[in-house]
């Protein structure tokens, strides 16, 4: 009998190969499963996060915990959606948003801002001008104006899949 070492070259047929759909580069993953674990955000799903987030900001603040927010948004972007993000990414993603939309915002007041690229600050004109109708400081939204809004979002991420 042979004694199997892992210095010692052995037969394929020993090995099992198990694909994960979270390995990027797995050949066996269709595109839209490539698509829905990849890092990268969106426009759509980003306006998903953010409004969500401009929710929790309206109704649910003062009864509902930020991380447990961030807990409950992976939960229905999974259920809504089938998209797998971390409540870290989420929680990522919310505080980048805002910390650009507000760096652009001070720019712009400031004179001399004009929009020339395609992506500033990690924004692009459509996530920015989302951001100016429901995040301005400026002005108020209504907790009716937001869940349209989302419904919206949510099936145009539908149409796309």
């Amino acid at each position: 009998m042979q004694n199997l070492s892992a210095f010692r070259p052995t037969h394929p047929q020993l090995y099992r190969v198990y694909v994960d759909s979270s390995v990027v580069n797995s050949l066996e993953l269709s595109e839209t499963k490539e698509a829905k674990n990849t890092r990268e955000w969106a426009d759509l799903t980003t306006m998903y996060i953010m409004l969500k987030y401009r929710k929790w900001q309206l109704k649910e603040r003062r009864t509902v915990s930020l991380h447990v927010f961030h807990q409950r948004c992976t939960e229905e972007m999974l259920n809504e959606l089938s998209i797998n993000k971390t409540a870290t990414q989420i929680r990522d993603k919310v505080n980048n948003t805002r910390s650009s939309f507000h760096s652009l915002l001070k720019q712009s007041k400031n004179g001399g801002f004009k929009w020339v690229q395609e992506k500033h600050s990690s924004l692009t004109k459509n996530v920015y001008d989302f951001m100016c109708a429901y995040f301005d400081p400026l002005s108020s939204v209504s907790l009716d104006l937001v869940e349209s809004k989302l419904a919206s979002v949510i099936l145009m991420i539908r149409k796309q899949e």
